[in-house]
């Protein structure tokens, strides 16, 4: 603060040349379903569910195309969102329940039961004479119930499931909005469909910038939240999302199957896990193939 920094013409000149021998900046990663995505130069290739971004995509290249395939492209993309939505969805919901009841049952009830103790011995203790061996007794318990008590706060705030779980559930709840406006969109552009061209309700009409401003509020979702999920969970999805890829074949590729099966298997397995585990949502198998 206070001092100001004069860049001569040769410090520009460097600048300028680091920046032209920097690495090319990599292309984002998401942990979400990837599927394969038309190419925009070859408009003839047929239409699969993608990914839509403003990294991924050429603004000349799409503008190019005839309407027609750039709705279905766009239709595909929405398709595709709306399948790692939620997947995402189903896996944040599980993993905030997960911490939640952890949280709850190892760690609130027993520091609050040891503080229970302490304090009705600490009452109990009034009951005794001064010189009685047995207040002294007392008194060393409340002492090592409080010491208990102190101990298990602080590994409740060393493994922060209560606060994880409250970040999962704050993008569950985020990723619900998301996915009920796709639906809304979806709906809308499937009667868009239905008209013929220049019918159609121009307010219907699916936009590449509102595909990105989707593509972008999911993941300022994602990043929002700090905690990580749980291996077992991820690789269970990814195991379902493989064998259902298997299963189907090409017709995993439909967009219109990706539309009303993949919420349907995600929630199907979210259902099983609960289901078919015991005492869940306290213990879980680490097999995530047992659950497929």
């Amino acid at each position: 603060p206070g001092i100001a920094v004069h860049y001569t013409p040769q410090r520009r000149r460097q600048n300028k040349e680091k920046q032209e021998q920097a690495p090319p900046r990599p292309l984002r990663h998401h942990t979400r379903q990837h599927i394969r995505v038309p190419s925009l130069e070859a408009p003839n290739t047929p239409v699969t569910a993608g990914t839509l971004d403003s990294e991924s995509v050429m603004p000349d290249a799409f503008t190019e195309l005839d309407g027609a395939y750039q709705k279905k492209y766009l239709f595909a993309n929405l398709v595709s969102l709306h399948t790692s939505v939620q997947r995402e969805y189903h896996m944040h919901n599980l993993v905030q329940s997960f911490y939640g009841s952890v949280h709850f049952c190892f760690f609130y009830v027993p520091a609050s039961l040891l503080m229970l103790t302490s304090g009705i011995l600490s009452f109990t203790t009034l009951a005794y004479a001064e010189d009685d061996p047995g207040r002294k007794v007392h008194s060393f318990l409340v002492g090592v119930f409080i010491l208990c008590a102190t101990i298990w706060h602080g590994l409740s705030h060393h493994f922060r499931f209560h606060s994880r779980s409250i970040v999962h559930r704050h993008t569950t709840e985020e990723l619900r909005k998301l996915s009920n406006r796709l639906k809304r969109r979806h709906d809308d552009s499937s009667l868009d469909f239905i008209y013929s061209q220049g019918i159609g309700s121009t307010e219907r009409k699916l936009s590449k910038n509102e595909m990105i401003k989707f593509q972008q509020l999911f993941d300022q979702i994602l990043a929002s939240c700090h905690s990580s999920l749980p291996r077992t969970f991820v690789q269970t999805f990814n195991y379902m999302d493989a064998r259902v890829q298997f299963l189907l074949g090409s017709l995993f590729d439909d967009v219109n199957v990706q539309w009303w099966l993949m919420p349907l298997v995600y929630e199907s397995l979210a259902v099983g896990m609960i289901r078919e585990t015991i005492s869940w949502p306290l213990i879980f198998w680490s097999n995530p193939g047992w659950y497929v």
